[in-house]
């Protein structure tokens, strides 16, 4: 025959109450650790949800500031080509004057690197590459004399405007469509 510990509930509950009491001391402590963890954890998730709407927010303004600098490079482009035209077909020496007119400047977006840093490596090389045609081309503007020398010259030089104008809204297109790296 077995034996009955317990004949009715509270005869259990008095039996066990030294298991039970234990039991629930332990399920009181684990649900006060979560609920202490997830507390501690509120700030340091909300400051990485502010890191991250932060990086979009200077990722956002660094593609709209650097498209604005790519399409007005791309307009000056053009300008460009037009002065170097109007000084070849009037054989007018380069002065100063003609050479700032004709330089193309690079705005200051372009040696940012807290915000170039936020575009991906293959983009990032992509606006470099951009940067160092822009320069090319304004030291041979400075190197330019007589009436932009002879037609190769300035031949070379429209290449070289068609290739930075065609680069800027190449590379505009790829800044826009730009996604956080």
């Amino acid at each position: 025959m077995t034996t009955v510990i317990c004949n009715e509930f509270w005869g259990c509950v008095q039996e066990y109450q030294t298991l039970i009491s234990g039991s629930l001391a332990i399920l009181a402590a684990v649900v006060t650790t979560s609920i202490i963890y997830r507390i501690a954890m509120l700030p340091i998730v909300a400051e990485r949800e502010n890191a991250k709407e932060e990086h979009i927010r200077m990722l956002t303004f660094t593609k709209l500031k650097l498209s604005v600098e790519l399409l007005d490079i791309a307009k000056q482009t053009r300008q460009a080509a037009s002065t170097i035209k109007v000084v070849a077909a009037s054989n007018v020496m380069i002065d100063d004057e003609t050479r700032a007119r004709t330089s193309l400047p690079l705005g200051g977006i372009f040696t940012e690197w807290k915000f170039l840093s936020l575009f991906t490596e293959e983009t990032l090389k992509r606006i470099l590459k951009f940067h160092r045609r822009v320069e090319d081309y304004n030291r041979d503007i400075q190197k330019s004399g007589g009436a932009f020398g002879a037609d190769s010259w300035r031949e070379h030089l429209f290449r070289q405007l068609d290739a930075i104008e065609v680069g800027a809204h190449g590379i505009n297109s790829l800044v826009i469509g730009a996604e956080l790296e």
